[in-house]
């Protein structure tokens, strides 16, 4: 029987130093221990594509525009023709917060702007039913530190043996998955649905934007889901099967199931959409295997306070950053601008969760950008032992592990959470965003923002993790 390796004492980091290769050195340095050894072995140690620092999401914000994006969000490959914003990374670590990607699209051309917003509220929804605990025990429980062998013929370095890489569309996104750290929605489905013996911390472990919220409901969901047919890729990656070694014998060109319509009980086979037709049952429908209807009611604490709640006689020395809340427009920071900010590298929960490098590195980024603009400490360890003794001031954050931690720290300032219904001038409290989703999927005019009349939700022959949540924005 192997012992869990007893915590060790809190150890105070240096301020990484910026760029790419610095941050790569301070994980190797500081926190190779915690690290998927497999990935380590086998992939770059970051991103190939994304760095972190609230100056590259800037960047990356201000390059994207959203025209074409209604009709484009699902384009997969080739990468050329995608139209999504890849914007999921920053979103993640709060670098980018979802008022401000509401407030960068006003001026796009109608349609465009209703489908990124309604993607906005998806995300939305999706952190509100998290923060409600609604989601699958299963579903959100951490992946165990279990390294599953490789096999020659399957599989990807560094990832979950299982896939096959003879398929193209599994090829082609387990490449990008291993460079990049993101993929688009379309392969994450790919992947989701064609993984034999996998489970959701095959992604979880590699996404840049990985995050308890979506990730693990969403491959739930992709796996209970309707089986990925060859014309599902083909619709989304055009001229990629083509390319195939399997173009003649596709182990999923197959007839998908005969479904049954949600009104009115009709059947038939499934083939490509038809666009003209009525929508066909949404993924918000009850009984779907991401929504799973109406959100639930809410506990009093789920989103925090709408103004800052401090502790009488007492200042804070520093501000807590945590991985959902990073950014310059963290409220903590905004409202501390001369305190430093203090992170600290969850140890026990890191060398369970056993993350790609990639992930990692992308944070130290964040940290050694923030420190061009002010002081900034690092710490390895538990947050709870490293916070006991410090006065710090912090943003509410909407998980369960905050909720525990903050418990034990007791900082002596708590600031609301940006949630995207407070930025859009809800009255009371962010419960209004919840209203709201729920009142604009049955078509209600209360929806802050009217949806194209030629938007259309998933039909049941596409996985209830697609166009919006799986889309990542």
């Amino acid at each position: 029987m192997v012992l869990p390796s007893p915590e060790q004492p809190p150890r105070s980091l240096p301020v990484p130093a910026p760029g790419r290769a610095a941050a790569e050195a301070f994980v190797i340095t500081h926190l190779a221990h915690l690290v998927d050894r497999r990935a380590a072995a086998n992939q770059p140690l970051s991103s190939t594509r994304f760095r972190g620092g609230q100056r590259a999401a800037d960047e990356a914000l201000a390059r994207f525009r959203v025209d074409g994006y209604h009709h484009g969000m699902d384009v997969a490959y080739p990468q050329r023709d995608r139209a999504g914003s890849a914007l999921s990374p920053w979103i993640r670590n709060g670098l980018l917060p979802l008022g401000r990607l509401w407030d960068h699209v006003a001026d796009g051309p109608a349609a465009d702007v209703a489908a990124f917003r309604w993607s906005l509220f998806r995300l939305e929804r999706a952190r509100l039913r998290y923060a409600a605990g609604a989601a699958s025990p299963t579903a959100l429980r951490p992946a165990g530190p279990v390294e599953p062998a490789r096999s020659p013929e399957s599989g990807a370095p560094g990832l979950a043996a299982g896939w096959d890489r003879q398929m193209a569309c599994v090829d082609v996104a387990l490449d990008e998955l291993a460079d990049d750290g993101w993929l688009p929605a379309p392969p994450r489905r790919w992947l989701a649905q064609l993984c034999e013996g996998g489970s959701d911390g095959d992604l979880f472990r590699h996404l840049l934007d990985g995050a308890r919220a979506v990730t693990p409901p969403a491959w739930t969901a992709a796996r209970a889901g309707i089986p990925v047919s060859r014309w599902q890729v083909e619709r989304h990656a055009p001229g990629l099967c083509a390319s195939c070694d399997l173009v003649t014998a596709c182990p999923v060109d197959h007839e998908l199931p005969t479904l049954v319509a949600s009104s009115g009980g009709r059947s038939g086979p499934a083939g490509p959409p038809d666009t003209t037709a009525p929508p066909g049952p949404s993924p918000d429908a009850p009984g779907s295997a991401f929504d799973d209807g109406p959100l639930p009611p809410l506990a009093a604490d789920a989103l925090g306070p709408d103004t800052p709640t401090a502790r009488a006689g007492s200042a804070p020395e520093a501000v807590w950053l945590t991985a959902e809340s990073m950014g310059d427009a963290d409220p903590g920071l905004v409202a501390h601008p001369d305190l430093p900010a203090l992170f600290v590298f969850d140890e026990p929960l890191l060398a369970r969760l056993r993350l790609a490098p990639r992930r990692l590195v992308f944070l130290v980024e964040h940290l050694s950008d923030l420190a061009a603009r002010r002081p900034v400490e690092v710490w390895l360890g538990s947050p709870v032992r490293v916070l006991a003794d410090r006065a710090v001031a912090v943003t509410f954050t909407p998980v369960p592990g905050w909720h525990r931690r903050q418990a034990r720290i007791s900082p002596v300032v708590v600031h609301p959470w940006p949630w995207l219904g407070r930025h859009l001038g809800a009255p009371g409290t962010a419960r209004r965003t919840a209203n709201a989703i729920d009142v604009m999927k049955t078509g209600g005019s209360q929806f802050p923002h009217r949806r194209p009349i030629d938007e259309r939700e998933p039909s049941a022959t596409e996985s209830s993790t697609g166009r919006n949540i799986g889309a990542l924005v």
